[in-house]
């Protein structure tokens, strides 16, 4: 792996900065500063970040030679976030629910950027995410085909799923819905639809372009429902 020329400023206790420079803009990993790790430390994959309008993203991470790159995710992420070249980036870790939150500056005049905006929701109680189904779907024999499972953010669900690896979620398009198992793994920061999630998705013919608002909701026997709205742009 040829290491991106990356100008890494000082991190502070579980936080770290990264310094975005033009000459690196196509780049598609990052390495995470040695000075953020310690021995034991846990990190889940993929993990979760987070700006101040809510959005989140999902980050792959590999491990090469001793040293944490974020890889998968982060040139999308880098894109959506369109902070240009000559951009600081701070990184904040949540070690309870294991989400990063990032703050973007343009270093030439410190001047914080304007995030992506979440449109808004009906309900502003409501926790609300969003996805675009093109970034979880795989290319076989020429096709574009949906995956078996969709990962989402766990810091969505997490108040209101136990300790078990597996449970249910109703998952409702329009005047659809379906009971599909919810994949909660401890060591991750993502949950994953997986049975059912497929067919779902393809009975209610989602398009692999189409982006997602997705609200979380508790019913009164204590189920998780999740909520899909089409974006119309």
């Amino acid at each position: 792996m040829t290491t991106p020329s990356t100008k890494i400023l000082p991190n502070y206790g579980r936080s770290f900065i990264i310094h975005l420079c033009e000459h690196n803009m196509e780049d598609g990993s990052q390495r995470i500063p040695q000075q953020f790790l310690y021995s034991g430390m846990f990190l889940p994959n993929p993990i979760v970040v987070q700006v101040p309008t809510k959005r989140v993203w999902n980050i792959e991470l590999n491990c090469y030679d001793g040293e944490v790159w974020l890889q998968d995710g982060w040139k999308k992420f880098r894109s959506d976030l369109s902070a240009g070249n000559n951009a600081c980036l701070s990184f904040i870790y949540d070690e309870g629910t294991c989400v990063f939150h990032v703050k973007a500056w343009q270093y030439s005049c410190f001047s914080e950027i304007q995030y992506p905006p979440m449109l808004p929701s009906d309900d502003d109680d409501v926790p609300t995410f969003y996805l675009t189904l093109k970034d979880y779907m795989i290319e076989a024999d020429s096709l574009v085909k949906i995956r078996y499972a969709l990962p989402f953010p766990r810091a969505y669900v997490v108040e209101y799923i136990s300790s078990r690896m597996e449970h249910e979620a109703i998952v409702v398009h329009k005047n659809n819905s379906v009971r599909i198992t919810m994949s909660t793994p401890l060591a991750k920061s993502t949950c994953f639809l997986t049975n059912g999630w497929k067919e779902f998705a393809i009975n209610n013919g989602f398009d692999d372009d189409e982006e997602f608002k997705i609200k979380v909701y508790v019913n009164d026997v204590n189920e998780i429902l999740l909520e899909f709205h089409i974006i119309t742009l």
